[in-house]
C-alpha cells in the first residue's frame, strides 16, 4: 500500500487533535479563570521549598491592586495557588523585583475568593496584602483549602514585570514531651535529689530524611537563669526517643526540647517543668530575750517574744507554710502539749512567730517548742530539734 507523503501528515494531526488536550498553565498566570492558576510549587506534594528563579507579571487588560496603594493602575499580576491543603500550614516567602521599581505588593488570599481582581470582594478572603518595594517578605498561617499567592506591579496600564519568589510552605508538626516523676502540677512532675529522671518525646509526622530525626535537649534552672546544653538527640522510625536526664540541682527547672523543623515541617518547642526536692533542716532563733542561761531563753511577763524559723538549705528559699508545736515542763522533765501555731507562712526559707510573753503562776515557767514542717516540691518534710524558754514574773 502507497502512502503519500501529505496524507500521512493530514492522518497524524487529525489524530492529535482528537486526544484531550492538557492546559500547562505558565507561571505568571493572570489568574482568570481561577482554575488555571498554576500551582506555586514545581515539586511533588503540598510542602517543601518554594524557588521560582524568573517570573512574569502578565498583562490581563484587569487592575486589581489592593485599596489604598500607590500602584498605579497597573493591569498584570504574577497568580499562583497551594495545593488544597487538609491541614493548616505556615508560608513564607521572599518576592525580589528583577526590574527595577517593579514591585508594588504581594497578595495572599483564601479559598472562597471570587476575582482576584475584584478589590472589595476579595476583602473577606485577605490573609495579608503588604505594600513594599524591591523586595517583599511575607509570613502567614494557611488553613486547609486552596489558597492564592498574587504579585502586583508598579505601573499604569499593561505591565509586565519580573520578579523571583523564593521560600517555604510548610506543616506544623505535633511535638510533645512527658517526664518521669511525681505528678505535681500541669506538665510538671518532681523528683527527689539524686534520682534521674526520663524524658520522652515524640515528633508527628515523623520527619521523611532521616537527617531531620533529630531534636535537641536543654535544661533551665528558673532561680539562676542557667541553661544547661543536653545534646541533641535521634529519634526512631516512629518519631520517638527518650533520654536519662541524671545530676539535676535541688529547685525548678525546665527542659526544654526543640525539633528544629525541615524542609516540609515547621520548628517546634516545648517545654515540661521538674521539681527537685532534697532534705531539709530546720531551726529555731530567738530574738528580744532579757537574757540567756543553759539552753533557755529567758523573757518577763508582757515582753514580745520572736523567733526566727528557717528552712534549710538556702537557696533556693522554701515556699510553704509550717506549723509551731509548744508543750509546757509539769515537773521531773515531763511536758505536755500546751499550743500548736498552725500555718505560719515560709517566703523565700524563713518564717517568723511573734507573741506575747504571758507568766502563768499556776505551774512551771518552763516550755519547749519545735517547728514541724509538712514539706514543699523542693524541701522534703521535716522537723526541728527542741528549744526552751522560760518566762519570769
Amino acid at each position: 500500500m502507497r502512502f503519500v507523503r501529505g496524507s500521512l501528515t493530514t492522518l497524524l494531526v487529525g489524530g492529535l487533535l482528537g486526544l484531550p488536550i492538557t492546559a500547562q498553565a505558565a507561571p505568571g498566570h493572570p489568574g482568570v479563570p481561577l482554575d488555571d492558576v498554576p500551582r506555586l510549587r514545581s515539586e511533588p506534594g503540598p510542602f517543601g521549598a518554594i524557588s521560582l528563579p524568573n517570573v512574569s507579571t502578565v498583562p490581563n487588560g484587569t487592575s486589581g491592586v489592593p485599596a489604598g496603594s500607590d500602584c498605579g493602575d497597573a493591569q498584570g499580576a504574577a497568580a499562583f495557588r497551594t495545593d488544597d491543603l487538609d491541614e493548616p500550614a505556615r508560608l513564607e516567602l521572599r518576592v525580589s523585583e528583577l526590574d527595577v521599581d517593579g514591585l508594588c505588593a504581594v497578595g495572599v488570599y483564601r479559598d472562597g475568593v471570587g476575582s482576584l481582581y475584584d478589590v472589595p470582594g476579595r476583602a473577606p478572603f485577605t490573609l495579608i496584602e503588604p505594600v513594599c518595594a524591591a523586595i517583599c517578605t511575607l509570613a502567614a498561617r494557611l488553613e486547609p483549602g486552596i489558597s492564592y499567592i498574587v504579585v502586583w506591579p508598579r505601573g499604569s496600564g499593561d505591565v509586565s514585570r519580573d520578579v523571583s519568589i523564593d521560600g517555604t510552605l510548610r506543616g506544623f508538626p505535633s511535638l510533645s514531651s512527658s517526664l518521669s516523676g511525681t505528678d505535681i502540677a500541669d506538665r510538671c512532675k518532681r523528683i527527689d535529689k539524686g534520682e534521674s529522671t526520663t524524658l520522652r518525646y515524640d515528633v508527628v509526622p515523623t520527619p521523611l530524611d532521616p537527617a531531620d530525626r533529630v531534636v535537641a535537649v536543654s535544661r533551665i534552672d528558673r532561680r539562676t537563669g542557667t541553661g544547661t546544653d543536653l545534646g541533641t538527640h535521634p529519634l526512631d522510625e516512629n518519631g520517638e526517643g527518650s533520654l536519662v536526664i541524671p545530676g539535676v540541682a535541688r529547685g525548678y527547672h525546665d527542659v526544654i526540647v526543640r525539633f528544629d523543623g525541615s524542609l516540609t515541617r515547621t520548628p517546634r518547642q516545648v517545654g515540661r517543668c521538674l521539681a527537685v526536692r532534697g532534705p531539709s533542716k530546720l531551726d529555731i532563733r530567738t530574738r528580744g530575750e532579757r537574757y540567756r542561761y543553759d539552753d533557755y531563753a529567758v523573757w518577763r511577763d508582757g515582753d514580745r517574744m520572736v523567733f526566727r524559723l528557717p528552712v534549710f538549705p538556702w537557696p533556693p528559699g522554701a515556699n510553704g507554710e509550717l506549723n509551731v508545736r509548744i508543750e509546757r515542763n509539769v515537773g521531773n522533765h515531763r511536758y505536755i502539749p500546751w499550743d500548736v501555731r498552725k500555718g505560719i507562712e515560709v517566703e523565700d526559707g524563713l518564717a517568723v512567730l511573734r507573741m506575747k510573753a504571758v507568766y502563768r503562776s499556776n505551774g512551771l515557767p518552763f516550755y519547749r517548742m519545735r517547728t514541724e514542717w509538712p514539706g514543699s516540691n523542693t524541701h522534703a518534710p521535716a522537723t526541728s530539734k527542741w528549744i526552751c524558754f522560760q518566762v519570769n514574773p
